[in-house]
Order: C-alpha cells, then sequence, then structure tokens
C-alpha cells in the first residue's frame, strides 16, 4: 500500500518544528534533562551563596576542595554535574553540612 505524502497524516507541524529540542545542549541522548538541569542550577547558586557568605573566594575554595577555579565556576553556573563525593568535597571545603547544600527549599519539583 502506497501512502499518499498530501494526507493529513504526514502535514508539516510548523508548531512542533520551533519547539525547542532538549538534547541540543546534553548532547544526543533522549532523556529529557529539566528537572536535573533546575536542580544543579540550584545546586550551584547555593554553593555560590554559602561561598560568598564564608568570605571565600572560587580559588581559595576550589583549592580546598580539590578542583580547579574554572570547574567551581562551572558548578556554580549549574553548568556541571556534581558527583556526591565531589558534594561532599565541596561542603566540606566550605565548612558546612553536605545537607545543607543539598536543600532545595519549598520546590516540590524537584
Amino acid at each position: 500500500m502506497v501512502h499518499n505524502m498530501s494526507s493529513p497524516i504526514y502535514k508539516f507541524q510548523p508548531e512542533l518544528a520551533a519547539e525547542e529540542d532538549p538534547r541540543k545542549e546534553w548532547g544526543s541522548s533522549f532523556v529529557y534533562y529539566s528537572k536535573q538541569k533546575r536542580f544543579y542550577r540550584k545546586f550551584g547558586a547555593k554553593v555560590r551563596a554559602v561561598r560568598e557568605q564564608t568570605g571565600l573566594s572560587q580559588a581559595e575554595t576550589a583549592q580546598r576542595a580539590g578542583l580547579n577555579r574554572t570547574y567551581l565556576s562551572q558548578i556554580e553556573c549549574g553548568k556541571r554535574q556534581v558527583s556526591l563525593y565531589l558534594a561532599y568535597c565541596l561542603a566540606q571545603a566550605l565548612g558546612c553540612n553536605l545537607d545543607s547544600l543539598l536543600a532545595q527549599g519549598e520546590d516540590k519539583d524537584v
């Protein structure tokens, strides 16, 4: 059976094509990472807030945690996925509990 390409099944839908492909930023994975991205952005913001509150520079915090300063900057911007061990190292470097860095407030989505 041959399908007619002008049938409604094959009609181009520009509103679907205009939607942003969530895979662009994360590579070719088919998993949509919106909740993870939101989590890591909030985690990074929390790291930055605690670091600034304690009066530490990025360079000093990175050295204490055993990281490169640019890597810490990427964490604070939410561009890096942080392992549990690295989150622990950051908490130790900042002189706080891991719980306080992982606390996401009242957001029930994450």
